[in-house]
């Protein structure tokens, strides 16, 4: 990427009139992005916006500097880039994404309910979209973390059902567990622990998992002074 970076200038002090400029320009955005050179590929993005306004890599260059703001963590500005996309975006793709990614920053900044917000534009205005299922997930996290645990149960498990193959599943299956556990729904909670051991203690990737869960196994069993389980 840095050797073709350097490529792309060069092309464009040679021919700055080219009708390929603003390809070059774009791709200089695209090369710096990759290095993760943040600054510096927002520069070339919004050089695009600014010195080829008829270009037709003129949305894809506020996606970019969208994507470099939110890549650094620098959420509050994501925001505002994710928003300009959709202020001129007609694609369902794009949309869907920017919608998503908007929820993300939220819940990177934990203003949690706004990320809901979003993550239910995905779901009622892109239900089919890659990103539909990621923001059912992300909305159960967010339910979570604002202790609404009984509805980050209703969604979690409508995660697991609408998508059973989805590399989250182990994850949701133990945080469905944790609300009922929250709750202090002892009996339900031990049938959705016991589920996640079932299913994950033989997996060496999710080891960690069932042994969490199978903690709680115990915690449930003793809450429901059910001691002989408990030990």
């Amino acid at each position: 990427y840095f050797i073709a970076k350097d490529q792309l200038k060069a092309f464009i002090q040679a021919y700055p009139k080219s009708e390929n400029a603003d390809d070059a320009r774009f791709l200089m955005g695209e090369c710096a992005l990759q290095l993760k050179e943040y600054d510096e590929a927002i520069q070339y993005y919004k050089q695009v916006e600014t010195d080829y306004p008829t270009s037709p890599l003129r949305l894809d260059a506020v996606r970019g500097v969208a994507t470099a703001w939110f890549r650094q963590g620098k959420y509050e500005e994501a925001i505002k880039a994710y928003e300009k996309v959709l202020a001129q975006s007609a694609d369902p793709g794009v949309n869907a994404q920017s919608l998503y990614l908007i929820g993300a920053s939220y819940d990177n900044l934990g203003l949690y309910q706004k990320a809901i917000a979003y993550y239910d534009q995905v779901l009622t205005k892109q239900p089919q979209s890659d990103e539909a299922k990621d923001a059912l997930y992300a909305k159960g996290w967010s339910l979570y973390r604002l202790k609404q645990y009984r509805d980050a149960y209703n969604v979690f498990t409508r995660f697991l059902k609408d998508y059973p193959n989805h590399y989250a599943n182990p994850e949701a299956s133990y945080r469905a567990a944790e609300s009922l556990f929250k709750l202090g729904d002892w009996a339900n909670a031990q049938a959705a622990y016991q589920k996640v051991i079932d299913a994950y203690q033989k997996d060496q990737e999710q080891q960690q998992l069932a042994l969490d869960a199978r903690f709680r196994l115990g915690e449930c069993y003793f809450q429901q002074q059910m001691m002989e389980e408990a030990k």
